[in-house]
């Protein structure tokens, strides 16, 4: 799910586009298709199995790169 800083940053369009999210040295692609309030400096919201492919998700939050 896209937080706002990252809808502004694609623009109106943003559903169905494709980023790559990067953390720990892992990248994975995922479709935006939802949005989130996503507050605190955070920019997107990856679900479970998408978190899983960075990092274990127990860890719960994780500084990221999105690249579009």
């Amino acid at each position: 799910a896209a937080g706002p800083v990252l809808r502004r940053a694609l623009g109106s369009d943003w559903r169905g586009t494709v980023v790559a999210v990067v953390a720990n040295g892992r990248t994975v692609r995922v479709k935006l298709t939802d949005w989130c309030a996503c507050g605190n400096g955070r920019i997107i919201d990856l679900d479970r199995r998408a978190f899983a492919q960075l990092a274990l998700p127990s860890r719960g939050v994780l500084p990221v790169e999105v690249e579009w």
